[in-house]
């Protein structure tokens, strides 16, 4: 394979990264309530505050952490691929 089409195979072929994603939703669902991305928790955020069911400052807390995981997973991937280049 070269450079150019190093993500081609998940392009052509979707099923095990969508398989995947399922996977991590429907086990994690418990844990986190499939708070994966800051527009997930937003709105989740704006549904369930008129009825009590949600503290804004809790999903504040939620999005900084995901804005959060996200750098660091960008510094990270700039770290391994600086190596390998």
């Amino acid at each position: 394979m070269t450079e150019s089409n190093e993500a081609l195979p998940i392009v052509e072929n979707p099923a095990p990264l969508l398989m995947g994603m399922f996977v991590v939703i429907l086990f994690g669902a418990r844990i986190s309530g499939s708070h994966y991305n800051p527009l997930i928790t937003f709105s989740y955020m704006i549904g369930n505050v008129r009825q009590g069911k949600f503290d804004r400052i809790l999903g504040l807390f939620y999005i900084l952490s995901q804005y959060a995981g996200a750098l660091l997973a960008g510094i990270l991937n700039l770290m391994i691929n600086a190596k390998a280049g």
